[in-house]
């Protein structure tokens, strides 16, 4: 009995507190650059384009182009923009990948209707990750529980995003796999082929007039 309470004591030692959890998040990507992330899109829509590009910024958020007019602005977790709309089910969201500090991480994970007070422990795979929301909570963060990566985003639509095999590009860790899930399966995976820091981007590069003066597109 001794042990078995000794062993339960530890194992709520180890679950971070959700506030140390962002701390840490945030510590890791103090210096984290600009990414410009170029991926081949696999999926079960007809139509969809076979390559697209993400372009994340700590502070501006993050835009998509498909290399075919077709151009969405993201932001605080929602579509600010976009030359169709509703955004296609293809596209992610970036901004958990990205959110620098605590404050924004803060603001964006309760605008995603995550629980910023809650934390537990949680196995994903073959890693144990910490899970901001809670297990049983309606939307979830899992993040590596050495690393603090980003694992999975589970949504309260439904949704359930996976961030795989991580690796470092050009000196910057960025996920090799980008999978979006709905309530029925798999539908869509964004493969990575490059990825590089982004040293040119700028304001206007995030504003709605980036999308409204995008080529014509083909279609979502």
């Amino acid at each position: 009995m001794i042990r078995v309470l000794a062993g339960l004591m530890l194992l709520l030692a180890y679950v971070l507190p959700a506030a140390r959890v962002l701390e840490q998040v945030a510590a890791h990507r103090a210096k984290a650059p600009a990414l410009r992330v170029e991926a081949r899109l696999e999926g079960i829509g007809e139509g969809w384009p076979e390559h697209v590009v993400l372009e994340l910024h700590p502070k501006l958020g993050c835009r998509v182009s498909d290399g075919r007019g077709a151009r969405w602005l993201l932001r605080d977790g929602r579509v600010q923009a976009g030359t169709h709309l509703p955004a296609p089910p293809w596209l992610p969201e970036l901004d958990v990948l990205i959110a620098p500090d605590v404050a924004g991480l803060t603001r964006l994970l309760g605008e995603l209707g995550i629980d910023v007070a809650r934390n537990e422990l949680g196995r994903c795979g073959g890693q144990d990750c910490f899970v901001l929301g809670g297990r049983s909570g309606a939307a979830q963060l899992w993040l590596d529980k050495d690393s603090f990566e980003v694992v999975e985003l589970r949504l309260t639509d439904g949704r359930r995003i996976e961030f795989a095999a991580p690796r470092t590009w050009s000196g910057t860790r960025f996920p090799g796999e980008i999978r979006i899930h709905d309530e029925w399966g798999k539908i869509a995976t964004l493969s990575v082929e490059a990825a590089g820091p982004a040293t040119d981007l700028r304001a206007e590069d995030f504003s709605r007039r980036w999308v409204e003066v995008a080529p014509a597109a083909a279609g979502p």
